[in-house]
């Protein structure tokens, strides 16, 4: 008894060392697809929170944006999240949606999660990142902080079970010696192993029973006799004690439903293998039936499978402590009829292989081995052999959905192959698989590493954590690049991609080529695993991780072929005329400034408008390009050049055609001063204006005038006018055969009105009269009507001499010659002509005969004086 004592002691104490290491150490899992799309790490943790950060883009490649889901596990609810501004972060039930614009920029979230139910031992967050280029995890599990267990807690179970130990050994003195025998044969850490796995023992069983309840479930002690030797197994919620029954009475089967056990089954012959039992998925198969064939008497104590409740092993019955080693494992009773897992038979994937499995350390406990796994339909089973009683198995921190248990020493058959629980230390009999089963999606095994499992057994001592060693075939892997076109062939990250059905493609590596490799272009892997580690095959593609520009991707196996096709764009060129339109005009390109070589030749062929197509990126920086057009120049044109490159160009030409408009000044009549001529163009007034005089012999010319108009190209018309034309002039314009202005001024025809009048003023008829000109020429005759006048008209200007050559009958003709002269200011004369009547004619002055006429008349004047004087004296 001491010495189980002792032993009870030191089995407190390392579950109070298992429970506290995950506090102290922080023990937690991690992984990812690609660390530099998106990782997952533990920075801080508490007994109410999680703290992680989710780091994504951490590479810092260019992207046109991408999103990521982060979901968090059982357990914990989201909280706080800070965020670098670099992305939009919205929160869902279970966690957040992240969305991220175009660029080169890493995000990182630094996420707190609550927890909600403390009576987990693990909890998970995981992060999924959809990129262009695909989709990539990344995982972490923490284990709960979990307090102390204070070390009275530890010792009370033991020391109430002293007594009840006791008795069972008085009763069956074989008992006592098996139980001390076990600890002589095993190191401490196997003898721990013992009292889980014989429950016949009673002292053994009353004593571990504190050291048997999981680390995250609690104890109830108080749901159970103090006495009973069915306080071995741990019960995860709640315990049911079972009856006792009496030891010959056949154990009951386990009701899974209304329907269960058939009334009619019949029992199952002693040489036939026992089947499982599966519940919600869960087989278990009961251990090695009696001689005759019926399940042995049913445990009093419930185990917990998948929130089932079934007996445990144990027997409340007194003849329990006579049980061997061979019996510790459940007998269940056989399947309902039709269950798949009652075969005992696995099938992978097609195509899919079995990956053996080992441990990377040097276990203390080699009663259990995970031995085995594959997939099948999405579920990944873990194989475990062991000699006792497992509970669950968490792999990378994810704990297994369901499971199947074996009766011991029953082979498991997977695909073809038959594997035996064998080579195990301890208590071999009791030997026996369990098959662990896991969602494929949820546990992201990576390649070419280990895995962190745990696997939890039943009783203190049993549990088993390490690191899962896989073993796959493996062999060398090729990827080749084909350039299709194209001068520039830069250096490339070659990438070679994994893919099993069903899952996400996996970068195996990634390296650099350029062309000098031999062969050119290409890289091997050495060693690339050819499954992936649950089994499913490979199928190989090669990538690269950033497309050259200018150049487009495609795939075919494990050659990435890049094929010269640029982004085009037009530069459309087109070209106008103003005045006559040339032959053709040449039009060349400019990229960044120079010459390309490349030109257009425009004519009315191609309705004068042609297209560049050209690059739109250049083949080295990437960069847009800028292209300008220019045209050759064309003599006797001026070109204007308008648009852009998006829109287009347009060259307009315009005709540098001059010509002169001469101007000849004519008179008709007199010439008057200088006078000034003004330019029209189109019948409009310009600004340019000459002077005609005698310094420059009445002629000019307006010259460098252009010949087509600006804008409609169409040839201009131009025109003179004279501006301040002299008075009594009429101005005409003509165009001689030289084509000059000629511009005539004409002075206005004159006109002489001569009146003839007597002595009296009285018109007077039929005097005639000849008006001679400078030259003494005749101009013009005529002969005065009844009112006395006689007109010349259309006289020119110049002086004029006016004669009389015939009087009127009855009247003298005038000797005086009268002197015309018509000109500006004088153009309609008038000359009074009078006539005297026929009588004496005094002599001329100074003659004699005035002389006596002047005293003939004196004298009479004298007599009539005297007679008019006698007159007047007589009357008186």
């Amino acid at each position: 008894m001491r010495k189980l004592r002792g032993l009870s002691v030191m089995l407190c104490v390392l579950l109070a060392l298992q429970l506290a290491i995950p506090y102290w150490t922080g023990a937690s899992a991690g992984q990812t697809d690609d660390p530099g799309r998106v990782q997952a790490e533990l920075i801080d943790q508490s007994p109410e929170s999680v703290k992680w950060r989710i780091t994504l883009n951490a590479s810092g490649t260019e992207f046109e944006g991408f999103r990521a889901a982060i979901r968090l596990g059982a357990g914990l609810v989201p909280g706080t999240v800070t965020n670098d501004e670099n992305a939009q972060v919205s929160t869902t039930s279970d966690g957040y949606d992240v969305e991220a614009g175009p660029g080169n920029g890493s995000i990182r979230l630094d996420i707190t999660a609550a927890i909600s139910d403390p009576n987990l031992s693990v909890y998970e967050i995981r992060a999924t990142a959809s990129y262009p280029d695909g989709e990539f995890k990344a995982s972490h599990q923490a284990e709960a902080i979990k307090p102390e267990i204070p070390e009275p807690e530890q010792e009370a179970a033991p020391e109430e079970a002293d007594d009840p130990a006791e008795q069972p050994a008085e009763e069956d003195p074989g008992a006592q010696p098996e139980g001390e025998q076990a600890d002589s044969e095993s190191p401490p850490a196997d003898s721990r192993d013992q009292p889980a796995e014989e429950p016949s023992e009673g002292a053994t069983e009353d004593q571990d029973v504190p050291v048997e309840q999981p680390a995250e479930q609690p104890e109830s002690p108080a749901d159970q006799p103090a006495n009973s030797s069915d306080a071995l197994e741990a019960q995860p919620e709640e315990e049911v004690v079972e009856e006792q029954e009496p030891a010959d009475q056949p154990s009951a089967p386990v009701v899974i439903d209304d329907n269960w056990p058939p009334k009619d089954e019949e029992q199952v012959p002693a040489d036939q293998p026992p089947a499982p039992v599966v519940i919600d998925g869960t087989t278990d198969w009961p251990a090695e039936t009696e001689p005759d064939g019926v399940v042995p008497d049913p445990p009093s104590a419930p185990v917990v499978i998948d929130d089932l409740i079934i007996p445990d092993e144990s027997d409340e019955t007194e003849e329990s402590a006579e049980q061997t080693e061979e019996d510790t494992l459940t007998e269940l009773p056989p399947p309902k009829a039709g269950l798949a897992a009652a075969t005992g038979q696995y099938t992978p994937d097609p195509n899919a292989i079995i990956v053996p499995t080992r441990l990377e350390g040097v276990s203390t406990n080699a009663h259990t081995r995970p031995v085995l796994m594959w997939v099948n339909s999405g579920l990944v089973h873990v194989a475990v052999k062991s000699t006792h009683r497992l509970e669950y198995m968490e792999l990378v921190g994810v704990r297994n959905t369901t499971f199947d248990r074996y009766n011991a020493q029953i082979s498991i058959t997977v695909g073809d192959d038959e594997f035996k629980p064998d080579g195990l230390n301890g208590n071999t009999n009791d030997a026996h698989w369990t098959v662990f089963k896991f969602f494929a999606d949820d546990l992201f095994l990576k390649d070419r590493t280990n895995y962190p499992f745990f696997i939890k057994g039943i009783g203190g001592g049993h549990d088993v954590r390490d690191n899962l060693v896989v073993t796959l075939p493996v062999a060398d892997v090729t990827a080749n690049k084909n350039w299709v076109g194209g001068k520039e062939h830069p250096a490339i990250n070659l990438q070679l991609i994994a893919q099993a059905e069903g899952e996400a493609r996996r970068i195996i590596g990634a390296e650099k080529v350029d062309g000098t490799e031999t062969p050119a272009w290409s890289n091997t892997w050495l060693q690339v695993p050819q499954y992936n580690p649950f089994g499913r095959p490979y199928e190989f593609t090669a990538d690269e991780v950033e497309v050259p520009v200018n150049y487009v991707k495609t795939i075919k196996g494990t050659t990435v072929t890049n094929t010269y096709d640029p982004v085009k764009r037009t530069i459309k060129v087109e070209k106008k005329w103003i005045g006559p339109a040339g032959e053709s005009a040449t039009v060349q390109l400019m990229e960044d400034g120079a010459d390309t070589g490349q030109t257009i030749t425009l004519s009315e062929a191609n309705n004068w408008t042609g297209s560049f197509f050209v690059n739109k990126l250049d083949d080295k920086s990437g960069a847009e390009i800028a292209y300008d057009v220019e045209e050759l120049e064309l003599d006797g044109y001026s070109t204007v050049k308008t648009g852009s490159m998006e829109e287009g160009f347009i060259f307009t030409n315009t005709s540098t055609s001059t010509t002169q408009v001469d101007v000849v000044k004519k008179w008709v009549g007199p010439k008057a001063g200088p006078v000034t001529i003004r330019l029209l163009a189109d019948g409009k007034v310009t600004e340019q204006t000459l002077v005609l005089s005698e310094e420059n012999s009445w002629a000019q010319s307006f010259t460098d005038l252009s010949r087509y108009h600006s804008v409609t190209g169409e040839e201009i018309d131009y025109s003179v006018e004279e501006l301040q034309v002299p008075a009594e002039y009429v101005v005409s314009y003509s165009i001689d055969e030289q084509g000059a202005f000629i511009v005539t001024n004409t002075a206005q025809a004159a006109m002489l009105t001569v009146l003839k009048v007597d002595e009296s003023d009285q018109p007077l008829a039929g005097a005639e009269f000849e008006l001679r000109d400078a030259d003494g020429e005749t101009a013009g005759t005529g002969t005065s009507d009844k009112d006395g006048k006689i007109v010349f008209g259309n006289l020119e200007w110049g002086s004029y001499t006016l004669v009389e050559t015939k009087a009127p009958d009855g009247y003298r003709l005038s000797a005086k010659l009268i002197e015309v002269t018509i000109g500006a200011g004088s153009l309609n004369v008038e000359k009074k002509v009078v006539n005297t009547r026929i009588g004496w004619e005094l002599p001329n002055t100074g003659g004699m005969g005035t002389t006596l006429f002047y005293g003939a008349g004196a004298v009479l004047m004298a007599t009539a004086g005297f007679m008019l004087f006698r007159r007047r004296d007589e009357e008186e």
